[in-house]
């Protein structure tokens, strides 16, 4: 995101000036404060989790954009197309053939406040509607809002072990599937020859299990090059994290900064979709 404000404040000839600030609002402020004392031309307020900001004070004739999130105050902003992305995950699975499909850490998320997230229902959305339109009654787990790999793991026993016969697993993010992935080896069964899994975000902990697999269709159990359907609903491909279907494109970054300046230049008004996922609600920790 920082490289394509970056690139994109390049051809327009301006500097961008950066600051970090985590959750501490009064860091916040005082950075804030700090890049308006420069009398910056306008501000990208970016965040590691879609969610919803409040925007301290600012001038009334200097643009905001808010990137990989909304405002209280509905300026215009950068989100990902996470109806998209779920819908594109979904399709993923249903094409290969796949009728009986859990999903991991959806449970209780069918009403999200948007200081957690304001994307994720879509993402959700996107997937529904898909396994709806082909008729699967898809099995739903994972309860609360850490997508952490133990809850993946423990949701993909507790799932298995009340529908040992689905064939495919669509994770929120790849840190649960990590834990699923860990769940699966467990329990002797194998991907892609026994199930398939398909997840989001690009994470660095599930590319050991996918690094083979960047940009490629996906292989077969024993390494050769499968033909993205696989024999059967039990043969279904191991779709990576890292595919084509759940890869966070860096673009962006690139569209913030030039929203930034459309909106600088034609004082343009509303939000703007982008991109492909995000990652889900994260750690507090993790909240910029």
């Amino acid at each position: 995101m920082i490289r394509g404000a970056l690139d994109i404040a390049q051809q327009h000839e301006h500097t961008v000036l950066i600051a970090e600030t985590g959750i501490n609002r009064e860091r916040r402020d005082r950075a804030v404060q700090t890049v308006l004392d420069q009398r910056p031309d306008g501000l990208i307020f970016g965040l590691m989790g879609a969610r919803q900001i409040e925007v301290p004070t600012i001038p009334a004739d200097l643009p905001v954009v808010i990137l990989n999130g909304i405002s209280a105050a509905d300026h215009p902003s950068v989100l990902p197309a996470e109806f998209s992305a779920g819908s594109d995950v979904a399709e993923a699975l249903v094409v290969a053939g796949h009728r009986r499909i859990g999903l991991i850490g959806s449970a209780g998320l069918d009403v999200v406040d948007p200081r957690v997230s304001a994307t994720i229902g879509d993402r959700l959305a996107g997937i529904r509607a898909v396994l709806s339109q082909a008729g699967v009654a898809v099995v739903e787990g994972g309860a609360g809002l850490e997508w952490e790999p133990q809850l993946g793991h423990r949701t993909t026993h507790e799932i298995l072990d009340a529908h040992p016969q689905l064939s495919g697993l669509i994770c929120l993010n790849d840190r649960l599937a990590f834990g699923a992935y860990q769940a699966l080896q467990e329990r002797g069964r194998h991907i892609p020859d026994d199930i398939s899994v398909v997840s989001f975000d690009d994470d660095e902990i599930a590319l050991p299990q996918t690094a083979a697999h960047h940009g490629a269709d996906p292989v077969r159990g024993d390494g050769s090059p499968g033909d993205g359907h696989g024999a059967g609903p039990h043969r279904g491909p191991f779709l990576p994290a890292t595919g084509a279907h759940a890869r966070a494109a860096p673009r962006v970054g690139w569209t913030a900064a030039a929203v930034s300046f459309d909106v600088a230049r034609h004082n343009v008004p509303g939000r703007f979709t982008s991109s492909r996922c995000s990652r889900g609600p994260v750690s507090e920790g993790d909240r910029p």
